[in-house]
């Protein structure tokens, strides 16, 4: 659920914030996951060998819970009067 509700909309939301250089953008936001997998896996296991499987789950649900929240926090940014303008004549004409 962390990682749903943080990795899927970092993907939508690069599109709306950026509209120069987009796809460097999104090539730092989809190599920085790559990278967390990467480190995640050894620090996984360090976990288990100090904490346990069971401690190990726990620390995890720490950190995913904290992606919860940080997902939740994410906002669109407000569109400008030009953005509005074309979107209500788009919907008007339905």
């Amino acid at each position: 659920l962390g990682f749903a509700l943080s990795y899927t909309p970092v993907i939508a939301m690069v599109g709306r914030y950026f509209s120069e250089r987009k796809a460097l953008a999104y090539g730092i936001a989809l190599s920085g996951s790559g990278i967390g997998t990467f480190l995640l896996a050894p620090a996984v296991q360090l976990f288990i060998d100090h904490y346990s499987w069971r401690g190990a789950l726990l620390i995890l649900g720490g950190f995913v819970s904290n992606l919860c929240i940080c997902g939740a926090l994410m906002r669109p940014l407000e569109q400008n009067r030009a953005e509005r303008s074309v979107l209500h004549n788009i919907t008007s004409r339905k």
